[in-house]
């Protein structure tokens, strides 16, 4: 199955073959995950799912590097996948992964400044509990 790697580091989306979206974590050095879908699947196109470091948003965002998908920010290295129609597991359509590169978190704030994308947030039965570049709130 082909996957990529997405390097904000480096500003690159690197093809890889694994046996399976998780089996691909390992080249972009993740451990902890968390899922993101990054473009659901249509008529058109193939969509992909997306994983990430479990607390990628929680790093010093000096310290980090960050991509927006759409209008969804990822933070580190990440690797996604395809989705096929009925959220199938699919060959990842590299040609539609186009990250928007960050220089650093100050580039990321005027981006949700000028509304390109959307501040990440945590909402709990209507409240804000958590939102980037906060400090990880201890309930996570």
């Amino acid at each position: 199955m082909r996957c990529a790697v997405i390097k904000p580091a480096e500003k690159i989306v690197v093809p890889v073959e694994a046996r399976a979206p998780h089996d691909a974590c390992t080249h972009a050095g993740l451990k902890r995950v968390a899922h993101a879908i990054a473009r659901r699947p249509d008529e058109t196109c193939a969509g992909f799912g997306i994983f990430v470091a479990k607390n990628s948003m929680f790093v010093d965002p000096m310290q980090q590097q960050f991509f927006a998908i759409g209008r969804k920010l990822f933070a580190g290295n990440a690797v996604a996948y395809g989705l096929g129609e009925f959220g199938t597991t699919v060959d990842v359509p590299i040609d539609v992964i186009r990250p928007e590169w960050f220089q650093s978190a100050n580039y990321v704030e005027l981006a949700i400044r000028d509304g390109r994308i959307d501040r990440p947030q945590r909402v709990i039965r209507g409240q804000i509990v958590w939102q980037w570049p906060d400090r990880q709130p201890p309930a996570y």
